[in-house]
């Protein structure tokens, strides 16, 4: 629990001594694994009407996302501690390998528990409103927890890891979005084959 408010109140010893404990990665993970199915179950759970404005809530919508969200989620947790390992230790000499990567940053995770904010607007649109400053601060501990924990699992100055991170994200933002864009066009290239047969 004290390790949790540690990361929670953006306390550097709490993401140092998570990184250098083996014994942490069994707790990050099941933070990640929970974290990630609660977040997935809530955006898909909860449906906004692009045109009104207003939300819905779809059952089936917030399964499939929980699902989803776990499968891709831990792939990309996985990459992400490795590839962010990579670039401290390529980059900056940093000293920290996958496994501190993956505690720090399944720790910080935590903060991803606060998207059940958004079934608020289930209830009443005004919810949302009072609710969104709360989100925004919310976001901006999350990003600083994954600085904090690349620094202090690397050993390096904080404009380091922050470099390291923004490197990090838009690898991982590239990859994904080739890897998003080849799917897509698997799918539409099956259905225009599929399509052309019928109509042939």
């Amino acid at each position: 629990m004290s390790r949790t408010m540690g990361v929670l109140l953006l306390k550097a010893p709490a993401y140092k001594e998570i990184a250098e404990d083996p014994q942490a990665t069994t707790p990050a993970t099941i933070i990640t694994f929970l974290a990630l199915l609660v977040s997935g179950f809530v955006d898909g759970f909860v449906v906004f009407d692009q045109t009104t404005g207003s939300a819905s809530s779809n059952f089936i919508g917030g399964i499939v996302g929980a699902v989803v969200g776990v499968i891709f989620g831990l792939i990309a947790w996985l990459f992400s501690a490795w590839l962010t390992a990579g670039i401290a230790r390529w980059f900056f000499q940093g000293h920290t390998d996958t496994g501190e990567m993956l505690r720090v940053s399944g720790y910080t995770l935590l903060f991803e528990f606060f998207s059940v904010f958004s079934v608020a607007a289930l209830v009443s649109p005004a919810l949302v409103c009072i609710l969104s400053p709360i989100t925004i601060l919310v976001n901006l501990f999350a990003i600083w927890g994954n600085v904090l924990g690349i620094r202090e699992a690397a050993e390096f100055a904080t404009w380091k890891a922050i470099v390291t991170g923004l490197i990090a994200g838009l690898v991982r933002a590239a990859i994904i979005g080739i890897a998003t864009a080849a799917v897509v066009a698997m799918i539409v290239g099956t259905l225009a084959a599929v399509n052309a047969g019928l109509g042939g």
